[in-house]
This record gives structure tokens, sequence and C-alpha cells, in this order.
């Protein structure tokens, strides 16, 4: 097959006794999107590591139009042999802004006269952000003040910059919402049918049906199916990635039927401030959703709750009680636990290891007279990486070498044990397997149950249809639409997103 760009032969690698990758044998071919799959943990950002030149590997080779091939480092990578790679985990750095970013190890390109000419970078990047439709982002902005889906814009920009002959994109529609992800489509589309190669990897199967060529699917760091054309189906891709069958219908737990109305947990009075303008309840038993289209203040609303964000008015009430909220201490005191989409910029302690990002939250359950019990402490946290069945190498691992679906069970174990009165959940599955997404949607529905307050935004519109028990429709900062029960279709949701109803 002479229009095979890259391929590998028996690719191994192993983190700390543990095998990543179990000789792996793909093929990417030019002019083609091959979307890698498979569970958390199943080797797929590793061998995108891998090849893009972030990681070495134990065994196995590389092989660049038919010639074995090594480069020391993802710069190498990018500039010998035009691989880029979008990863999952954001790459900006946090300081730099989106200009120096972008240009970062070619600012050479912009040398004049001894100097380093910005205002010709700046308009370089912003003529070519125009090129892409990608408007509306503030250039000067330090990267640690985008959002999600922007800095996630940025990097998909910064590789196409490079004109690469292949493109890996990593989970990057996570963040986005419809349009953008049409959008990076039609910018995957037009590299294909240049020739270049393109490989996608992804959770989300609708996306994965609707993009692919090619689908190689990854289960336990090997390679367990490799489907075209009308191979390609949705049921076959899933039966290869978990060994089996999985009806439908079981992907999401039954909605609740014993909803008490006359019972609120919490009650919100004429929320305002940051764009953001509503009034809602919660109800004991239920799940409770929030969705719209992207940037419609879905987010805002869950972190205005919890103090993150400033608030102009409003009022708050739990249990029939007035609370004050300023910040996120006072959240926690009062029992609310907000868990962010973003984990590794908010949740997680990156270079720390699964049992310090275990305990942080949860000294106050195993200290007594200011000193830590160890043995109270230990069998907390080996209770919590029991009952969320949390796979990782060691305790004392550090925590990034666990898989995404791994680090989210982290972290709602953490903070159930600190038996809170509502949790605030932003996008919960953002990055999951499809194994791991159904666990989350146990634990939401299990904790709505136990009378615990479960207020979530989503924004897979198959979680919006089947997940909650009520939805809340926003467009512009307020809500349009109540959902309740069978009333949540996917007509009537679309209708409300697009303002039809």
């Amino acid at each position: 097959m002479s229009n095979i760009y890259l391929a590998t032969e028996g690719i191994t690698k192993t983190f700390s006794g543990v095998k990543a990758l179990d000789n792996v044998s793909i093929f990417i071919r030019n002019g083609e999107v091959t979307s890698l799959v498979g569970e958390n943990g199943a080797g797929k950002s590793t061998l995108a590591k891998i090849i893009s030149g972030i990681y070495g590997y134990d065994k196995g080779k590389i092989l660049i139009n038919g010639k074995e091939t090594k480069y020391r480092n993802p710069l190498e990578a990018l500039l010998k042999y035009r691989i880029a790679c979008v990863h999952q985990d954001s790459t900006l750095i946090p300081e730099m802004n989106v200009v120096e970013n972008f240009f970062l190890e070619i600012e050479n390109k912009f040398y004049r006269k001894g100097l380093i000419s910005y205002s010709t970078m700046k308009a370089e990047l912003q003529r070519f952000l125009r090129d892409l439709n990608f408007n509306n982002i503030d250039v000067d902005l330090k990267a640690k003040y985008l959002r999600p889906h922007e800095a996630k814009l940025i990097e998909f920009a910064k590789s196409l910059y490079h004109e690469p002959n292949l493109l890996i994109l990593d989970e990057v529609t996570a963040p986005l919402s419809r349009h953008e992800v049409d959008l990076i489509f039609d910018h995957v589309k037009s590299l294909k049918n240049s020739g270049k190669a393109v490989v996608f990897i992804s959770h989300r199967l609708a996306e994965v049906m609707d993009i692919s060529d090619r689908v190689i699917v990854l289960r336990e760091g090997r390679v367990a199916g490799d489907l075209e054309g009308n191979e390609i189906e949705r049921d076959q891709i899933i039966k290869l990635m978990i060994g089996k069958d999985v009806v439908l219908s079981k992907y999401f737990p039954p909605r609740a039927t014993n909803i008490n109305s006359s019972k609120k947990i919490l009650v919100v009075k004429n929320l305002k401030g940051n764009g953001v303008d509503v009034s809602f309840d919660l109800r004991e038993g239920e799940i409770l959703a929030f969705a719209g289209l992207g940037g419609q203040g879905m987010s805002e609303v869950l972190r205005m709750i919890y103090g993150i964000l400033p608030k102009e008015t409003g009022e708050i009430y739990l249990d029939g009680k007035k609370i004050e909220i300023k910040n996120p201490r006072d959240a926690i005191r009062h029992g609310l636990i907000y868990i962010s989409e973003s984990r590794e910029a908010e949740e997680l302690f990156t270079n720390l290891t699964v049992k310090d990002n275990i305990s942080v939250p949860i000294l106050d359950k195993c200290s007594k007279k200011g000193m830590i019990m160890r043995k109270r402490m230990n069998e907390l946290i080996t209770n919590i990486v029991q009952t969320f069945s949390i796979k990782a190498p060691s305790l004392d691992a550090i925590i990034m070498q666990l898989s995404g679906g791994n680090r989210q069970k982290v972290i709602i174990g953490r903070y159930i044990i600190k038996e809170p009165r509502v949790f605030l959940f932003a996008n919960p599955t953002v990055g999951l397997d499809i194994r791991t997404k159904m666990e989350v949607y146990r634990i939401l529905r299990d904790l709505a149950n136990k009378c615990v307050g479960v207020i979530v935004y989503l924004s897979e519109l198959s979680e919006v249809v089947n997940l909650p028990d009520r939805v809340l429709v926003m467009h512009s900062g307020r809500i349009v639409k109540e959902l309740t029960g069978e009333e949540i279709t996917e007509e009537n949701v679309l209708k409300a997103y697009f303002g039809a109803a």
C-alpha cells in the first residue's frame, strides 16, 4: 500500500510495570481519517504521544513512508516529519499569551534587525484565525484566562499552521459546541481531500461515525479490530471496545419515580451576573440538568452558585434556610461540592500521587487534634479505590499516569466521602469511554436516590435526553424551557436550543 504515510510495528510501552501498549501494529493512510477508539486506559493517548514524539517506546518500530524512523522529541517530529498532535490535555503555557504560545519555538520566523516583531506575529495570527473562521478570540490574553473551547481552538489552529502531513486529534471536540465541531470537521475534511493523513481520537461515537474512513479499536493495550466502510457500525465498535455486546437501553439508569416535588433541597432566586439571570429549584430525588448551545450561561450558573464567579444579585436557600456563598470555601462549609469539567486545570494536583489527590480534600475526615491518623486515612483511601474500581499502578503513582476515567473516579470518590448535600457537576463524562460513562451515570443516580442533590451541566445531546429527570434549557443566559420526564425528547430539546419551542 504505497499510500501509507505512517505505520507502527510491534510497539510496546510499559509504565511502572503495567503494559499500556502491547505489540501494537497499525498503519495510517494518506487521504484518510482514521479514528482510534477504545475505553479509557486502552492505550489511545499513549500511542498518540509515541507517534508525536512525546514518549519513547520499549519495543517496536515507527515507519514513515515505509522507512524506519526515530525522532527524539515532538519538535523534531513536527518540523522534520510534519507530525502535529493536539493532545487531550492542554499544552499551552498558562503565563504566556495566545500569540506567544502559538509561535513558541518558531519565533525566529519573525526576527527582524535583531528583534522579534510581536506586532508582526500578532497580525499573522489574527489573519490565520480569520481564515479558519475562528473569530472573537483575544490573542493578547494569557492562556490561563482562555475558556476551554478557546484554548482547544488555538491548539488546533497551531497544528494546522505547520501544514502537517499527519494530524493527530486527541479528544479535541470534548469542550466544543456543535458549531465548533462542524468547523473543525470542515478543516479535517479539507486536509483529507488534500491527501494528508488524520488520526481522530474520541469517545463520542456519533462523531467517529461521521468523520471516519477507518476505525481502529484498542482494548487493554492491543489492537482489537480494524474496521472500514460498511463495517463501521456503532454496535460493532462497542463490542470490540469492551469485548461483549451492550444493550443501548442499559446505557442510562432508569429515571426516578419517587421525586418529592414539595421537598426542595436547593432554591435559587434571581441569580444575576456574568450574563446570567435565572431562578430555579432542585427537588429531592431528582437529577436536574442545565443544557443549551455552547456559551449560553450553563457553566456560569454552577460557578456562581459555588462562589467561583461573583454574582450581582441572588438568593440561595438550602433545605429552606438562606445561605451566603461568597467563595468556594463558603460553599463547601454549607455542603455544596462543584466538580469542574477542566479536571487537570481545576481538580487535580497533577504532579502529586494518587494517594495525595484523594487525601487532600478529606484530611478533616482522618485527623484528630491537628494530627493526621495515617491508619484512618489509608482505610478511607483504600475504600474509595475499591468502591469506585479505580485502576492505578499503585497509590504512589503520579495521578497523570491514570486514564481520564480513573482520574474522574478519584475526584468523585474523594468528595463523596465528605457527604455533601448538593453536587454540582459540569460535563462529568467529558473525555470518558462508554463503560466509564455508564459508571458515572450510575453514581449520579445513586446520589439522587439517596436524596443528595444533583445538578449537572450536560453538553452531549444523548445525555441530556436520557440521564436527567428534569432539564432546564438556557439561551442567552436565561432559562427558556423546562422539560420533565417523557417531555425530554431529542426533538423538544433541539427546538428549545434554537428557540423554536
